[in-house]
């Protein structure tokens, strides 16, 4: 027969083990959250946090320059927003993206309407420090909620009668978050791409398109440099340029863009361009 004293005994020995085993369990997991915590302090700045501190330091960066000098139709506001949210979501995490408005009354000041760097949705997110519901919450209102606004202003800008699209694409370039220091540059252009200056270059004339612009001041006053820049170009097609508009048209800006030294040119859901850039027939604005 067992002793009450070793009955006991063995109890109290139980739970010297149980409260052993649940101090161990406790100390390490203070221990994995200590570590992380001392690893997330003592790393390298996260690719956000550099596009965050410098602006060419991103990722990556895509410029878009919208063009509102003529109103837009539904289809083409739905063509607007549907590039860009592409845009936005093609940036990897640490990547900026910049919208900006063509301003024809001071082509060299480009209107910006938002520059944010994307702060990542939750892939690369560490568990142990933060759920996936916050990281999103913070790619919302850091990343995605900004560059709607932004959209929504980039279809309400006044129209005009100037069209300077070559000297925008200028100024965008001499940008320091967007000039030869910046990594993995991408310029996308939406635009009905009428160049249009009273009493300058203007191509709703029509006529040879590149032979005009060859003797105008922009070459010499607006010198484009896109080495390394891939550009994508979202080509709004107005009913009333329609004998403007086309192949021919298309070819000369591709032609600008790729002489400039862009390292790509498309046309967002266009075949290639053929054309050569050489004559069109007249139009008026």
């Amino acid at each position: 027969m067992r002793s009450p004293r070793s009955s006991t005994a063995a109890t109290s020995t139980k739970r010297s083990i149980t409260l052993v085993a649940v101090w161990v369990v406790i100390i390490t997991a203070v221990g994995g959250f200590a570590a992380a915590a001392i690893l997330t302090s003592n790393r390298n700045a996260d690719a956000y946090t550099l596009c965050q501190r410098s602006g060419f330091k991103a990722a990556a960066t895509t410029m878009i320059m919208v063009d509102a000098t003529d109103s837009f139709t539904e289809d083409q506001r739905r063509r607007l927003k549907s590039t860009i949210e592409a845009e936005r979501e093609r940036l990897p995490e640490g990547g900026r993206l910049i919208l900006v408005s063509l301003n024809p009354d001071a082509a060299w000041e480009p209107t910006e309407l938002v520059s944010v760097c994307n702060p990542g949705k939750g892939e690369t997110a560490n568990p142990l420090l933060v759920t996936r519901s916050k990281v999103e919450k913070r790619w919302r209102s850091a990343y995605g909620d900004p560059i709607d606004k932004a959209v929504q202003l980039s279809m309400d800008r006044g129209v005009s009668e100037r069209s300077p699209i070559i000297i925008t694409l200028a100024a965008l370039l001499a940008r320091a978050d967007f000039d030869t220091r910046v990594a993995a540059r991408r310029l996308i252009i939406i635009s009905d791409l009428l160049e249009h200056e009273k009493g300058g270059y203007s191509q709703l004339r029509g006529g040879d398109f590149w032979a005009a612009y060859q003797v105008s001041a922009l070459p010499k006053n607006a010198r484009l440099d896109l080495h390394a820049v891939s550009v994508a170009v979202d080509y709004l097609q107005r009913g009333k340029f329609a004998s403007v508009q086309g192949p021919r048209h298309q070819a000369f800006w591709e032609r600008l863009l790729k002489e400039a030294g862009a390292s790509d040119v498309s046309f967002l859901g266009m075949s290639p361009v053929t054309a050569s850039p050489s004559h069109a027939h007249i139009g008026r604005r």
